[in-house]
C-alpha cells in the first residue's frame, strides 16, 4: 500500500492496529484527526487539521512498539528533523514533533494528490510529466545537499505529486548528515535495493551526494518505462522515440564510479530542463542505442528488461550496476583523394612522355624528285 505521503507503509512489516481517528484526536488535543490515510509496520499517517491555525496537516504516528525499537525511533526522529531543517517548495514542511501517550508523532504539510509510484502503476505518467517531476525533485535534492543532508531513499513512492503536478520529495527516514558520514555498508539495508548506488554495497566507502544522483537516473528510467532497470537493459530514448539526451541523463546518473556522475543535483536539473525547453536534437544526431548491465554479486545475469509504461515492477534483490565499456570507436575512412594521387602522377608522366616523343619524332619532308636528264652518280 502506498499513500500520498510517499511512504509504502505496508511494505515495511506487519501492519499494526492504528488507533481510530477519534481516539487520536483525544490524545493530540491541538489537532482534529479526520481520517486514516494508510497504516503499516512503521506507523500510520492521518489526515487532520491544526486547530490553532485552521491548517490542513498530515500526522505521522510511530507505533508504541516502534518506540521500544531504538533503530525505528531513530529513523522516525531523523525524518522529522531532516525535513524540519529544510524549507523548500518541493519538500513538505514539518510543523511539529512530540510524544503523547507513548506515541511518537510529527505533523507535516498535507499534500493532496498522489505519488509518482501510483501515477506509474496507473499508466498516467507521460514523458513530459516525468521530466517535469524529476526537474523539481533534482532542485529539492540539490537544496538538501547544500544544507548537509543526504536523502538516501530516492524512489517514485517518495515523490509526492499534488493535483497541480507539483512534486514534493518526502520520507527522509534514512537521511544522513554530510558532516557525519557513515560507511557505505551500514547504510545500504536502509534504502531500497533497486535504486541503491553500487558504492552502498561496498564496506568502508564514504557515501556522498552521488548516491542520491544515481537514484535519480533509476527513477527517470522507471518513470519512462514502467519499471526500474534490471539485468541488461536498453536505454529508452530510441524505443520510445524520445530526445536522445534522455539517455545521456540516465547513463550519466547511473555511472558505476561516483566521480563519473553529474557533480551535483543542480547539474541533473539543468540537463533535464535543457531537454524540456530547448529544441530537440535532430534524429540524425542521435547516438547509437547503448546498454547498461545491472549486476548482482553471486547471482546469474537476469534477462533483459523489456518493461514499458504501466507494467508492474517485480521485486528484486540488492543490485549493483556496472555500465559496460564504451563501444569501440569507428575508424574514419581514408580520404579517396589519398588513393588516387599516385594514379594522377603516373598519368601525368605518361602524357608528358608522349608529348616529348611526339615533338622529337616529327616525320621528315619527302625527297625532291630527280631532275630530268640527270644521271645518278656512279659508284
Amino acid at each position: 500500500m502506498t499513500h500520498p505521503t510517499g511512504d509504502p507503509l505496508a511494505d515495511e512489516g506487519p501492519v499494526f492496529h492504528a488507533p481510530a481517528p477519534e481516539r487520536l484526536s483525544a490524545i493530540l488535543t491541538h489537532y482534529e484527526v479526520h481520517s486514516l490515510i494508510a497504516a503499516g509496520g512503521m506507523g500510520a499517517v492521518y489526515r487532520g487539521l491544526q486547530k490553532g491555525l485552521d491548517r490542513p496537516v498530515a500526522i505521522k504516528l510511530l507505533p508504541v512498539e516502534g518506540a521500544a525499537n531504538g533503530a525505528a525511533e531513530a529513523r522516525f526522529r531523523t525524518e522529522a528533523k531532516a525535513m524540519a531543517r529544510l524549507s523548500h517548495a518541493h519538500i513538505p514542511a514539518v510543523y511539529d514533533f512530540g510524544v503523547a501517550s507513548d506515541y511518537r508523532f510529527f505533523v507535516m504539510e498535507l499534500v493532496e494528490g498522489s505519488n509518482a509510484h501510483q501515477i506509474i502503476r496507473e499508466g498516467r505518467m507521460t514523458p513530459d510529466l516525468a521530466l517535469t517531476l524529476l526537474s523539481q525533485v533534482s532542485d529539492a535534492l540539490h537544496y538538501a545537499h547544500l544544507n548537509g543532508i543526504l536523502h538516501g531513499d530516492i524512489k517514485p513512492a517518495n515523490i509526492l505529486v499534488n493535483h497541480d503536478h507539483v512534486a514534493k520529495l518526502a520520507d527522509f527516514g534514512v537521511a544522513r548528515l554530510l558532516e557525519q558520514p557513515d560507511e557505505g555498508g551500514e547504510w545500504a539495508p536502509m534504502g531500497t535495493p533497486e535504486y541503491a548506488a553500487p558504492e552502498l554495497f561496498l564496506p568502508g566507502v564514504e557515501i556522498g551526494p552521488a548516491a542520491d544522483i544515481y537514484a535519480l537516473g533509476v527513477v527517470l528510467h522507471e518513470m519512462l518505462t514502467g519499471a526500474p532497470p534490471s539485468g541488461e537493459f536498453e536505454l529508452p530514448a530510441h524505443a520510445l522515440r524520445l530526445d536522445p539526451r534522455v539517455d545521456t541523463v540516465i547513463a550519466t546518473c547511473m555511472r558505476q564510479e561516483p566521480e563519473e556522475r553529474y557533480p551535483h543535483a543542480e547539474a541533473v536539473r539543468a540537463a533535464i530542463d535543457a531537454i524540456r525547453f530547448q529544441p530537440r536534437q535532430p534524429d540524425a544526431q542521435a547516438k547509437p542505442v547503448r546498454h547498461f548491465n545491472v549486476m548482482r554479486p553471486g547471482r546469474p545475469m537476469p534477462r533483459r528488461s523489456t518493461a514499458r509504461s504501466g507494467a508492474a515492477p517485480a521485486p528484486r534483490p540488492a543490485a549493483v550496476v556496472r555500465p559496460p565499456t564504451a563501444p569501440p570507436r569507428r575508424r574514419k575512412k581514408k580520404s579517396s583523394s589519398g588513393g588516387l594521387l599516385p594514379t594522377f602522377v603516373v598519368l601525368a608522366a605518361l602524357v608528358a612522355a608522349w608529348i616529348y616523343y611526339s615533338k622529337t619524332k616529327q616525320p621528315r619532308p619527302p625527297a625532291s624528285p630527280p631532275t630530268p636528264g640527270a644521271t645518278a652518280p656512279q659508284r
